[in-house]
């Protein structure tokens, strides 16, 4: 089965209404789709979706279009891949093709959609072929949350100061074939939990074949980077901010309840530096000691240069502390406290 210049397929197979959605999202200016006619360009997807009882065998994408606009070398995009239970499944793919395709697990019809993320350069669409099998499937919630960006530093990024901010992308969808209703979605870690876009339409009924987007963010504490983490999501402190989504809903027969886990790195990096400098002899600047009695003044920094807040912060200094000495005087605190702030500096005179 083929498809030319529509934005949907249609196909009836033993009996069976098979219809499929073709959406493309993260594309202000265009947001349907005409095979044939519109591009994916770097940024934006494509996302195919069972919307009948049946599910996909095979999907091809003929990218061999007109006017020259294969995929050509260099050039990437992923495909994503919806499996019936739940499971997802990236692969990844480099021009030049003038084709791309996915099958199902071991011959047996399986693929409730699947979504096409461009990577670099842009593509036309010039034909989707479809095998599709004759299986009806009960509802099944799906959920993936993924990291877009940590402090910055794309999604690979570790959080490593305070502020940074860590933003979060969660695809949720029915890949069954009976409507979910009391659709909700929950991440306590998240305030700013926001819908951005469906493939159907924003309610409470997650439908046959429908994927809902979702972002979000968090912005890491001290008190985070200084418990390793625990802080933040309660866990034990492993250098990462586990964060976990819950999606809910009903399907008729029960509630169903799915969750999914991404984990954030934090650097813990705990450091010091201590500058001792002689600021005077009796008085004079770059001065020389050359009789008894001449007074050298020392200036001592000691700085926190790591990430970590420091507690029972000490200095001591032998030679100034002696009998010749007259101890060690704090005269300034950048921080107001000597007992650990994440910034912590000393300056000491003599």
């Amino acid at each position: 089965m083929s498809l030319g210049t529509s934005g949907a397929i249609s196909a009836a197979i033993g009996g069976d209404d098979n219809t499929f959605n073709i959406n493309e999202s993260n594309n202000a200016g265009d947001p349907s789709f005409a095979v044939g006619n519109n591009r994916i360009n770097p940024g934006e997807n494509l996302i195919i979706t069972q919307v009948g009882n049946s599910l996909f065998q095979e999907i091809e994408i003929d990218l061999d279009g007109n006017g020259g606009q294969a995929f050509q070398a260099g050039e990437t995009l992923t495909i994503r891949i919806f499996y019936n239970d739940g499971t997802v499944q990236d692969v990844p793919f480099v021009g030049p093709q003038a084709s791309v395709s996915v099958s199902s697990i071991n011959g047996v019809p399986d693929l409730a959609g699947i979504q096409i993320v461009m990577g670099t350069g842009d593509i036309k669409v010039n034909g989707i072929s479809i095998d599709d099998g004759d299986i009806s499937p009960p509802a099944a919630l799906f959920v993936d949350k993924t990291i877009t960006d940590i402090g910055g530093d794309g999604s690979l990024g570790t959080a490593d100061e305070v502020g940074d901010v860590i933003t979060y992308q969660i695809i949720a969808g029915n890949t069954g074939g009976t409507d979910v209703n009391d659709f909700s979605i929950s991440d306590p870690l998240l305030s700013d939990l926001t819908f951005v876009d469906s493939n159907q339409s924003d309610d409470t009924i997650l439908e046959n074949g429908e994927f809902v987007t979702y972002t979000g963010s968090y912005t890491v504490t001290q008190d985070d980077l200084d418990s390793r983490g625990q802080s933040a999501d309660g866990m034990t402190g492993d250098d990462f901010i586990d964060n976990i989504v819950t999606v809910t809903g009903n399907d008729g027969s029960g509630d169903i309840t799915l969750m999914d886990q991404e984990e954030a790195p934090l650097l813990y990096n705990p450091d010091l530096e201590v500058i001792k400098t002689a600021t005077d002899v009796d008085g004079v600047l770059g001065g020389t000691a050359d009789e008894a009695g001449d007074v050298i003044s020392y200036e001592i920094v000691v700085d926190n240069t790591g990430n970590i807040s420091l507690t029972n912060v000490t200095v001591t200094d032998p030679l100034l502390d002696g009998t010749n000495g007259t101890g060690l005087t704090l005269v300034a605190n950048g921080n107001g406290d000597s007992t650990g702030q994440t910034h912590l500096n000393l300056i000491i005179l003599i």
